[in-house]
């Protein structure tokens, strides 16, 4: 099966990706910074609030799906932008492993690792969603 896509939607789902990465970021260092969660546990949260913008954007902007929202959709797209996750969480968490600066600083091992996830996410996400 080939992909075809636009440059449009690179666009778009860049944007998502980092509007993404903001939430992302944003919850993890208040939940860790507040010390209410460890840094690995953190990501739960953070991730399913970054997956519900990212499907959001890309719904109604980046893929155009006509439709109004629908839970089995999300529910379908969360499954989908788990396989990303899997290489976003394993690439965060051998640098909070192996680096203390990481550990101490979550979101410079979100960084990386959110770039990790971001090629396996557009494919998976255009698939379930540009229809």
């Amino acid at each position: 099966m080939r992909l075809r896509i636009g440059m449009r939607q690179v666009f778009w789902f860049s944007i998502a990706g980092g509007l993404a990465f903001l939430t992302d970021a944003a919850i993890v260092t208040a939940l860790t910074n507040e010390g209410w969660l460890r840094p690995e546990v953190a990501r739960l949260p953070s991730f399913l609030a970054a997956v519900f913008v990212t499907w959001i954007v890309n719904r109604f902007v980046t893929f155009r799906t006509g439709n109004g929202p629908s839970f089995r959709e999300f529910f379908v797209y969360l499954l989908a932008m788990s396989v990303g996750l899997a290489v976003n969480y394993a690439t965060y968490l051998v640098l909070l492993w192996f680096f203390n600066v990481t550990y101490e600083n979550p979101v410079l091992a979100l960084i990386p690792a959110s770039l990790a996830g971001t090629i396996v996410n557009f494919a998976t996400s255009k698939k379930v969603l540009d229809r």
